[in-house]
């Protein structure tokens, strides 16, 4: 099970009642922060890893289908970091089940008003773009809280000793 902890104002977007309630993730990557913004008159969704800063991003009127989005994105950037395949997996198979909760981590949240900022200023320079070159776009930022790493080393260095349960 994946944590994901929604910020007030994605809760208001998707017009989902807030749950305070605490869970925690069982997955390797472990809780995720999600925030909605806006791409000219599109809503998108940001998704920030709170370990690496690893980011997924959608479309807010594909949320009906967060998990198969969701997965298939981690999958596919976790394929692109060259992490094996059996860690792949496990980590899929983890973020299956989804759980959507009230963002607590600041930090995280700072992080990702970063990454929106960023996404902007790339748009500026580049009108035409697909999710996937700015999601690549965003793992080559260096961050200091993840010590001015980027998130794909990041992902790296907290998968490469990982065992799947």
């Amino acid at each position: 099970m994946v944590v994901i902890n929604c910020t007030k104002k994605l809760f208001r977007r998707l017009k989902v009642q807030e749950s305070s309630k605490i869970y925690s993730s069982t997955n390797l990557l472990g809780v995720w922060c999600a925030n909605v913004f806006n791409i000219g008159r599109y809503p998108f969704v940001i998704f920030t890893n709170e370990k690496t800063l690893l980011s997924i991003l959608f479309p807010l009127k594909e949320f009906k289908r967060i998990s198969d989005l969701f997965n298939s994105s981690l999958s596919r950037q976790l394929k692109e970091l060259k992490i094996p395949e059996n860690i792949i997996l496990a980590e899929t198979k983890q973020t299956s089940e989804i759980v959507l909760s009230t963002n607590t981590n600041r930090r995280t949240l700072g992080s990702m008003n970063d990454l929106v900022f960023r996404i902007k200023a790339i748009l500026n320079d580049k009108q035409s773009f697909t999710v996937k070159e700015l999601e690549r776009e965003l793992r080559e930022i260096p961050f200091s809280p993840i010590s001015f790493s980027n998130a794909g080393e990041a992902v790296k260095g907290l998968l490469k000793d990982a065992s799947p349960a």
